[in-house]
């Protein structure tokens, strides 16, 4: 009884480690700029829309980066997996004025466009605005760069001319969502394989077989 007992232990000990080993983790960063957010931005405009981006004259920008390491992300044991990075505009939906005169313009009337910039995703970075969210998966040329300190540095948001026509939008918030899992689990303070764990499990049963059989000898003694 006492060794049934035991083996029941031992896989149960096993089956949740292995669940904890394959576990995959996640971290969702994000800068609200209705609020603050850490951003340079010196020709933008801070509101309670978000920061206002306009391309006439000299293009407004808007520059940050994203930095994991304070979310529990431990670049000695942990590797990215795959990461997204998600832009919330707003089409100002207000009036454009040219010259002192004012025309009221609604929603995506005109077309409006935004230069994204950062190290290595997917899509073309000039993107024409719209009200909502825009995303970009990160390829894995920024996804080791991320791996590798757990910033996410530099990313730029500019807004661009059309056809002689200035953009101006709104950006309000940027939220980077980071899938990372245990780097090699050979590394200190890692989790081992399911192999290994199942090879340790039946070290556990040899030692409780052993274990049962001196018993039984002793006893028959």
């Amino acid at each position: 009884m006492r060794f049934l007992k035991f083996v029941k232990m031992a896989t149960a000990t096993v089956l949740l480690s292995s669940t904890s080993a394959a576990m995959a983790l996640s971290i969702i960063d994000t800068l609200d700029f209705r609020t603050g957010g850490a951003t340079q931005a010196p020709l933008a405009s801070r509101s309670a829309n978000g920061l206002f981006l306009n391309s006439l004259g000299l293009n407004d920008f808007a520059a940050w980066d994203h930095d994991i390491n304070d979310d529990g992300f431990d670049k000695h044991l942990h590797k990215i997996d795959s990461a997204r990075l998600d832009l919330t505009f707003m089409d100002d939906q207000v009036s454009r004025c040219v010259f002192n005169r004012c025309t009221p313009l609604h929603d995506d009337l005109l077309a409006e466009w935004v230069d994204v910039e950062l190290l290595g995703f997917s899509g073309s970075p000039f993107v024409e605005v719209d009200t909502g969210v825009q995303s970009f998966n990160l390829l894995p040329l920024a996804l080791a760069d991320l791996s590798f300190d757990g910033v996410l540095d530099i990313v730029s948001v500019m807004a661009e001319d059309v056809l002689g026509l200035p953009s101006d939008f709104y950006l309000q918030a940027a939220s980077l969502n980071v899938e990372y899992s245990l780097r090699n689990p050979g590394n200190p303070g890692t989790v081992p394989e399911p192999g290994s764990l199942a090879l340790m499990m039946l070290g556990l049963l040899g030692l409780g077989s052993l274990k049962q059989l001196k018993r039984s000898t002793s006893m028959e003694g």
